[in-house]
């Protein structure tokens, strides 16, 4: 009788196995694409030209752990200057903390 109930519990442990691990793997591969999609995000920077200044169709972002390449989006001119706007999608390399300067950014 002993050996009988040993058995029965053995076989609903290893039952058990086969339910448990595939959806433990499920959560640790969405926490992962989570983990991913949060190391990127979108910024939008605005930098001053001369008028007779050549402005660069996209430039590097590299601020507070946050790089990538911007590309120009829009210009505008204020009269005595040229506001030229780009956007990109950055990534953290390392830790990213919080630039010290307010800047736009899109979510």
């Amino acid at each position: 009788m002993k050996k009988t109930v040993i058995s029965i519990f053995s076989c609903i442990l290893v039952g058990l196995f086969f339910v448990v691990a595939p959806l433990q793997t499920q959560v640790l591969a969405q926490n992962s694409e989570e983990s991913i999609q949060s190391q990127t995000k979108t910024v939008t920077q605005t930098i001053p030209y001369g008028l007779n200044d050549s402005i660069d169709a996209s430039i590097e972002y590299d601020v507070a752990g946050w790089s990538g390449i911007l590309y120009l989006i829009n210009t505008q001119s204020t009269g005595d200057h040229i506001l030229a706007t780009y956007r990109g999608t950055v990534r953290c390399s390392g830790f990213c903390g919080i630039p010290p300067y307010q800047f736009e950014e899109d979510e």
